[in-house]
């Protein structure tokens, strides 16, 4: 199948490239930066690139020329900005021109959206697909936004839309220096000796899947034809920030600092997903545990330990 990603050049994009190609699928990649793809220069042979600024992108015509499938990853905020003007400016508004070719074309659209950030503060625990969404972020609004036009078109003239629900990704390749992706973040810090900040307690429950597992399911719902439209992507199981820092502290054997800030407003203090519609609708499961997550990306840093540098850093 040939397949578009929207911002392909992120931690989560290029593990979705990598993943669609293992299974022989046509990869495009639309995206700002050309360079940031040069981690991928086995498949650059295979790969077609289209440079373009989402947020000021008027015609998706030629961009989805013979494309069957689009992931919808591309987001130019994170879950840590507080303007919602910005949000839905370079997220949300660019989606009407996007899912109107999307319609033309009778391409198929998978959403990347935030279980992490759509639900608000969680009146039960796990989190099903049916919990009311009431997000208190910005990032989250906008994907909650972008949920409901999936929804109206897909009800005024047919879009096959699936939305994506994913909880807290963490793998190998995943960027310390973006400060988004906690693990990352605290096991950076720790090789290099740096103090770790937390927002509140540290008591602040998250539930984190390992990459791999994320890639394995989204590259099966090129073939899903079941009639759910939304699923929640995650492990499932809740973890405290103390527990993955307990957790990196038994792996690496080294002491960590940690400092506590006061909470911020956005944080809802647990989010859990329930996961048990991916498994019935798709037999799929996450196969990754923490210790063994965390085990892999150490093995990716081991080599450069020594020279890890955290930018902004002192």
């Amino acid at each position: 199948m040939r397949c578009l990603i929207l911002g392909g050049t992120g931690f989560l994009g290029k593990n979705l490239i990598r993943g669609l190609m293992k299974e022989h699928h046509e990869v495009v990649v639309y995206a700002r930066n050309y360079h940031k793809l040069h981690e991928l220069d086995s498949y650059f042979k295979t790969i077609e690139v289209i440079c373009g600024d989402f947020s000021r992108e008027a015609d998706f015509e030629s961009i989805l020329d013979g494309i069957e499938c689009v992931f919808f990853l591309i987001s130019a905020t994170g879950p840590s900005n507080k303007n919602l003007k910005l949000d839905f400016k370079q997220n949300v508004m660019p989606s009407f021109a996007l899912l109107d070719c999307c319609v033309k074309k009778k391409i198929r659209v998978l959403f990347f959206s935030s279980g992490g950030t759509v639900y608000g503060e969680p009146q039960y625990l796990p989190i099903k697909e049916s919990h009311p969404t009431n997000p208190i972020c910005a990032y989250g609004m906008s994907k909650m936004v972008v949920e409901r036009m999936l929804e109206y078109y897909r009800v005024m003239y047919g879009l096959d839309y699936r939305i994506l629900r994913i909880s807290n990704p963490y793998g190998p390749g995943q960027d310390p220096n973006r400060r988004q992706g906690v693990i990352a973040v605290f096991l950076a810090h720790v090789l290099a000796g740096k103090e770790i900040e937390i927002w509140g307690n540290g008591e602040t429950v998250r539930d984190y899947l390992f990459v791999d597992d994320l890639i394995e399911a989204c590259v099966m719902f090129l073939s899903y034809a079941g009639n759910e439209r939304i699923f929640n992507i995650g492990s499932g199981k809740g973890v405290s920030l103390n527990e993955i820092l307990h957790a990196i502290h038994e792996l690496l054997q080294k002491e960590i600092h940690v400092t506590y800030k006061e909470k911020r407003m956005q944080d809802v203090k647990t989010n859990v997903l329930d996961i048990a519609r991916i498994k019935q609708e798709m037999n799929w499961h996450p196969h990754t545990d923490l210790y063994d997550g965390i085990r892999r990306m150490m093995g990716m840093w081991d080599s450069r330990r020594e020279q890890f540098d955290l930018q902004g850093d002192g």
